[in-house]
């Protein structure tokens, strides 16, 4: 299987996996590895694929972006988690913030965030790999202001 590199050279990518596809999978394949390495999200070496940095900010992203929390029966208990994210990480703190909101969390105020389910270790999972983590409170409490407007948010 043959990766094109350049216009008048290709990179040899070795792997069952990919030999055993069909003509049009390995063509899809190898648009796909060229427009990668193209944008800078991999390295075409000669026998492998590594990711660059970028690629790896990417992985990171959809990786954070695609955790979800079980919800079952609500216990009575608020999760919730409190941060302080510095100026510097605008970046990890508006990502951070967007990966809580999409697992479920409500905001309560402006760094304070609530939700109804046990999600400790995803969090820490989202703030681990923003490397934010020493920046994030995660608290449990059985009572909050404004409890009834976020039952109600939450459970119709």
């Amino acid at each position: 299987m043959y990766i094109a590199s350049t216009p008048r050279g290709s990179r040899k990518l070795t792997s069952a996996a990919i030999d055993a596809l069909d003509k049009n999978s390995q063509k899809y394949f190898n648009r796909l590895a060229h427009k990668l390495a193209t944008d800078g999200y991999i390295d075409l070496d000669l026998d492998r694929v590594k990711l660059t940095d970028k690629g790896k900010r990417l992985l990171r992203d959809h990786y954070i972006f695609n955790i979800s929390i079980p919800k079952g029966k609500w216990d009575g208990v608020w999760h919730i988690v409190s941060y302080d994210i510095p100026n510097d990480l605008t970046k990890q703190r508006v990502l951070f913030r967007l990966a809580l909101k999409n697992i479920g969390f409500i905001k309560i105020q402006k760094s304070l965030m609530a939700i109804p389910y046990e999600c400790k270790e995803e969090v820490a999972v989202i703030a681990k790999q923003l490397d934010v983590n020493k920046h994030v409170v995660y608290m449990n409490a059985s009572e909050l202001p404004g409890s009834k407007d976020l039952i109600k948010l939450f459970f119709g």
